[in-house]
């Protein structure tokens, strides 16, 4: 919880066990491919698989 971290009103709390995995799907259209924007976001979901 990167973000919450500077929250003082929230606590993390220890679960004792990590959570079940999660995967995930992302559809386009194929002539959307060179889209700057789209890459940009494939770009960050696939760089930070794990947060």
């Amino acid at each position: 919880m990167v973000l919450a971290d500077g929250i003082d009103r929230i606590e993390r709390l220890d679960l004792g066990a990590q959570p079940a995995g999660r995967d995930s799907w992302i559809g386009y259209h194929h002539d959307l491919r060179p889209l700057a924007r789209l890459r940009a976001m494939l770009d960050l979901v696939t760089a930070r698989p794990a947060e």
